[in-house]
């Protein structure tokens, strides 16, 4: 009996989180600059990547991973991890867990969906991912939701100290090891994911959204055919 309901859930969790994944190719869906799919493997795992265009973590490219769990039969609100390499105040230094009470008060404020399984739930999810990296939300943070203290004690009293290692965390971030690398869903060089025990990694890319070094020849001949 307990086995069937778990089957029940994952069926429900599964069809929800396809239903979300097509909903993200509408238009407005996604922040630009933030891009997720599902795990090729695990379909409570998704692996995503934001691009900083603005702001101290400019001009940044942090993976990030989303682990959904099922309890009973239902969907429970995800936990969201960073790489290590990411100094950020709701980011926890030792496993690079987002902290998600922030986004659990913006959807109070502002009717967003707090159901994993709503059909809105993953859109506002990365309204909220390229929202963390902006100087106001920074600037309104609660203390209960930090947890880097160092990072949000210098946003509040040494902020040139703060942006160096804001921008520290972003070239980290385009480094050809954490660039490159697509063992990880969160973008970990060499392991999949910190959320993850080490026995469970593997080499493969498992729909990391990968990168790959473009040549200088492939550079110009696409340039060349965006300008004719």
């Amino acid at each position: 009996m307990a086995e069937r309901a778990v089957g029940r859930g994952a069926l429900c969790a599964r069809q929800a989180l396809l239903v979300q994944s097509a909903r993200l190719c509408d238009t407005g869906a996604c922040p630009d600059g933030v891009y997720a799919t599902p795990d090729t493997d695990d379909f409570l795992r998704w692996n995503g990547v934001v691009f900083i265009r603005k702001g101290a973590y400019a001009p940044g490219v942090f993976r990030f991973s989303i682990q959904f769990d099922i309890k009973g039969e239902e969907l429970t609100v995800p936990t969201v991890f960073f790489p290590p390499i990411l100094l950020h105040p709701l980011v926890e230094p030792a496993n690079g867990r987002l902290n998600m009470l922030p986004f659990l008060a913006f959807a109070q404020e502002r009717a967003w969906p707090v159901d994993p399984a709503d059909p809105a739930f993953l859109s506002c999810l990365m309204h909220f991912v390229a929202e963390i990296f902006d100087d106001n939300m920074l600037q309104g943070l609660l203390g209960q939701w930090v947890l880097n203290e160092r990072m949000y004690t210098l946003f509040k009293s040494d902020r040139p100290l703060f942006d160096r290692l804001a921008s520290q965390s972003a070239s980290l971030s385009t480094s050809e090891p954490s660039l490159y690398d697509t063992h990880s869903g969160s973008g970990v060089p060499g392991d999949r994911d910190v959320s993850l025990a080490q026995p469970y990694a593997t080499s493969s890319s498992h729909g990391a959204l990968p990168f790959a070094p473009v040549g200088d020849e492939e550079v110009t001949r696409t340039r060349d055919q965006l300008l004719t």
